[in-house]
């Protein structure tokens, strides 16, 4: 199964907070979700996706306290509402990676 998305507006995650983190690769979430989103502030964020899901929910792929992007493997961090989207942005990364 293959959850369609989109980007949202940066004002769409309002109400996310951290749910886990995935090592991955930059160029892994860009192969699956595109280019970022938006740049963030460079010192607690470099960089970020912000994911809408067919079904209305919104994740966030973030890099967090790095200082730089990481384009090797690293970890980065996973935001959404509740667990549920944390597993939604696992399930494509890990669907892509295959």
């Amino acid at each position: 199964m293959k959850l369609s998305f989109t980007h949202a507006d940066p004002a769409e995650r309002a109400g996310t907070s951290f749910q886990g983190e995935y090592l991955t690769t930059y160029q892994d979430i860009v192969n699956t979700f595109g280019e970022p989103t938006c740049k963030g502030d460079g010192e607690k964020t470099t960089v970020e996706w912000i994911i809408k899901f067919e079904n209305g929910s919104v994740a966030t792929i973030y890099d967090w306290k790095y200082g730089y992007t990481p384009k090797d493997f690293a970890e980065w961090n996973i935001g959404g509402k509740d667990k549920q989207d944390y597993y939604n942005v696992l399930f494509q990364l890990m669907r892509a990676e295959k």
